[in-house]
C-alpha cells in the first residue's frame, strides 16, 4: 500500500471519528488506540496537547504510555517536549542508552518500553499536539511507519484546531488546569511515601509508579489514592 493512498485512509479514519462525536475528550480517546493498531504492530500511543506552555496527555492506548508522559510532564523534559520544541520528529531507538531525560527513561524501562518517539505538529500560536509511540521491541519502526505516525498527528492536529474553533476551547482549558493540579497532587504524594518509607524524591516516585504499574491505573490516579489514604 502506498503512503498516499495510507493519508487517504488515515484522513478517513480520523474524519469519520471526528464526524461521529461533537465531544473533545471522546474524539482524541478514539484517536490514541486506532493510530495505535494501524501505524506498526506491538505499537503504544499516547496524545499530548501542549497549550501556553501547559502539556498536559489527553489520550493514550493503555495506562503504561500515559504514566510514561505524566513522568515527563512533571519532570519538565522529555522527547515529546522537545519534539514540540524542535517541530520535528525525534526518534529514542534504545530507551535504555538514552541520557537526556533520566526520569522519563526509568519510568519507561519500568513500564517495558525499548523504544520510543514523537512525532508533533504546531496547531497555532503556543498550541501544539503530538503523538508519541513506545514499543516494547528496540528501534521498531521503519521509515513507513514513522510516516504514518506523521499522517495520523498532521490529521488529528486539524481536528482538534476545527474543534477548538467550534467551541470546544474551555474544555480543553479544563484538561490543562486539572493536568496543573494533578503534578502538585503527584508532589504531594512523593512527600508521603518519603515520610513513610524513607529514601529520596526520585525512590519514592519510581516507589508510585511501580505501585500505579501494578494497579493499572495512571500515576495521577495512584498518587490521589495515596494522598487519600495516607495524608494527615
Amino acid at each position: 500500500m502506498d503512503l498516499e493512498h495510507e493519508r487517504t485512509l488515515a484522513r478517513s479514519a480520523l474524519e469519520a471519528l471526528a464526524h461521529s462525536t461533537t465531544d473533545l475528550e471522546e474524539y482524541v480517546r478514539a484517536v490514541a488506540p486506532l493510530a495505535a493498531e494501524r501505524i506498526a504492530p506491538g505499537t503504544s500511543t499516547s496524545i499530548t496537547v501542549r497549550r501556553a506552555g501547559e502539556a498536559t496527555s489527553v489520550a493514550s492506548s493503555d495506562v503504561a504510555a500515559e504514566l510514561c508522559d505524566e513522568v515527563e510532564h512533571l519532570a519538565g523534559e522529555g522527547p515529546c517536549l522537545a519534539a514540540m520544541d524542535a517541530g520535528a520528529v525525534l526518534v529514542v531507538p534504545r530507551v535504555e542508552t538514552e541520557t537526556r531525560w533520566p526520569s522519563w527513561r526509568e519510568a519507561c524501562t519500568l513500564a517495558g518500553f525499548a523504544s520510543s518517539a514523537a512525532v508533533p505538529r504546531r496547531i497555532g500560536h503556543d498550541f501544539d499536539v503530538a503523538l508519541n509511540l513506545y514499543a516494547r521491541e528496540p528501534d521498531a519502526w521503519d521509515r513507513a511507519a514513522l510516516a504514518r505516525a506523521e499522517m495520523y498527528t498532521e490529521v488529528l492536529a486539524r481536528t482538534l484546531d476545527m474543534f477548538v474553533r467550534a467551541g470546544d476551547a474551555p474544555r480543553l482549558a479544563r484538561e490543562l488546569r486539572a493536568a496543573i493540579a494533578a503534578r502538585a497532587t503527584i508532589d504531594q504524594a512523593v512527600g508521603i511515601v518519603m515520610v513513610h518509607e524513607g529514601g529520596g524524591p526520585q525512590d519514592a516516585l519510581a516507589r508510585l509508579e511501580t505501585s500505579a504499574l501494578e494497579r493499572g491505573v495512571t500515576l495521577r490516579a495512584e498518587a490521589a489514592r495515596v494522598v487519600g489514604e495516607l495524608s494527615p
